[in-house]
């Protein structure tokens, strides 16, 4: 059995879910001949449908999939984006790997302020999964349920969106294992249940001229191409761009992003890059509010431009905050190092 991890940082966790699920797999009889794991810390299923399309083996049985946490931000900011990003992204996994068994796991933040708009988002990402035939796994409904007997929900978490390991997660992880083996051996994967999404639209990665760069450690290999501040880069992409994904290093500066008449700022700075152990992260930002359901979908043209807080063409007022990423001062950022626009166009 070859399988495969796609989610975010829940999946990424030395010795956690992903680990201990293929254990648990073994423990129980399962052979398991090959672990990819694919996911990446901070990153929703935008991002997930970039990483799996670049993603080349040919042979896998069971998959995992989970972002019940990650995608909330996109929920809330752009529920249509989300909406289209999700089915799509599900629907890629089953055109890929039509055999394989498809599980969504839903993990949950801790906090309780998060917990109606994440109930909302679980409810429509299981209804997207159950219509293709995937197995969904509520993974935050069951830790739930226990911390009303065993005691505090955060007694449950390391932080307000990571579970604590390797206690809480190893019960997760074997949780997890005993409901697809149940439901497998109850036909839950049989080919009448595989159905197709038929999804309306399609996404598409546009690269980036310039000098191109690799950055690669021991789980990911990434081109990037280099733009200097000061300087813009003009193109087409074959539809309305949705999300920019790039490497962040300590001398990454923000990016302007013109897209026909509409402007938006987004930073590519981590806040915590200076102190941090990584030198670079993979990172991507989705564009919000750019789409609806009305948008032609046509072909757009685009100008990319790295600036700064004291640059010219700075405008607070147009910058999307994103969590954990910082605009940069002059004396920091130097470059932006994109690794492909994500664009949306119609079937």
């Amino acid at each position: 059995m070859n399988v495969l991890f796609l989610g975010g940082s829940n999946f990424v966790i030395k010795n956690g879910i992903s680990t201990q699920v293929p254990d648990a797999l073994a423990a129980s009889g399962c052979k398991i001949n090959n672990v990819f794991n694919i996911s990446v810390g901070a990153t929703g299923s935008l991002f997930g449908i970039e990483n799996f399309s670049l993603f080349g083996k040919k042979d896998i049985d069971l998959v995992f999939i989970e972002y019940g946490i990650n995608d909330l931000p996109a929920y809330g900011n752009d529920k249509f984006l989300w909406e289209i990003s999700f089915e799509y992204l599900i629907q890629s996994v089953r055109a890929k790997y039509p055999l394989a068994h498809i599980v969504v796991v839903l993990l949950g933040r801790e906090p309780e302020k998060f917990w109606k708009s994440q109930f909302g988002m679980h409810k429509a990402m299981a209804e997207v999964s159950k219509r293709a035939g995937c197995l969904v796994i509520d993974v935050n409904a069951r830790i739930k349920s226990k911390a009303k007997i065993l005691g505090k929900l955060a007694d449950f978490y390391s932080d307000d969106s990571h579970y604590l390991s390797p206690n809480v997660t190893s019960y997760i992880a074997r949780y997890i294992v005993s409901e697809y083996l149940l439901f497998s051996q109850m036909g839950m994967f049989d080919s009448k249940n595989k159905k197709s999404l038929n999804p309306k639209y399609d996404f598409k990665l546009s690269s980036v001229s310039g000098d191109v760069f690799c950055f690669e450690n021991n789980r990911f290999k990434t081109y990037s191409s280099k733009i200097e501040v000061g300087s813009t880069v003009e193109m087409e992409v074959p539809g309305v761009p949705v999300a920019v994904s790039f490497v962040s290093t300590k001398g990454s500066s923000s990016l302007l992003l013109e897209i026909e008449g509409k402007k938006k700022i987004v930073n590519t700075l981590r806040r915590l890059q200076e102190s941090s152990k990584l030198p670079f992260i993979i990172k991507q930002i989705p564009l919000y509010k750019l789409i609806d359901k009305g948008e032609e979908f046509r072909p757009q043209k685009l100008k990319l431009t790295p600036l700064n807080k004291e640059s010219e063409a700075w405008d607070g007022s147009i910058m999307q905050k994103t969590y954990g990423m910082v605009p940069s001062d002059s004396n920091k950022g130097g470059c932006v190092l994109v690794s492909h626009i994500m664009s949306v166009c119609k079937l």
